[in-house]
């Protein structure tokens, strides 16, 4: 019993002294940027990110355009909805699918 307080009493010590050097050893921000961010966690936690946001519209096509504009908020689920739809018409009269 008395070896596994004194191992318990070790291994707080180490992590003590661990968390008093971790400032002097973590790596220091490059000049000119703020603070480090995690890529993947810093949309979660409200950070701003570290580049520019693309371009919203990636896609050139028709349905490409109509997805951008719904992500940005310019036409609602249901416009987005009909739209689409009035697309998969024409795209069905201009290229019919023959059923064998």
């Amino acid at each position: 019993m008395n070896t596994l307080v004194v191992v318990v009493w070790v291994l707080i010590g180490m992590h003590l002294v661990a968390l008093a050097f971790a400032p002097l050893l973590t790596p220091k921000d490059p000049p000119g940027r703020g603070a480090r961010v995690d890529p993947c966690l810093g949309p979660v936690i409200g950070l701003p990110p570290d580049r520019p946001a693309p371009s919203p519209v990636r896609d050139p096509s028709p349905d490409g355009v109509l997805q951008a504009q719904l992500f940005s908020g310019e036409i609602s689920r249901d416009e987005y909805r009909a739209a689409m739809a009035r697309l998969a018409e024409q795209d069905e009269r201009e290229h019919p699918v023959p059923f064998a």
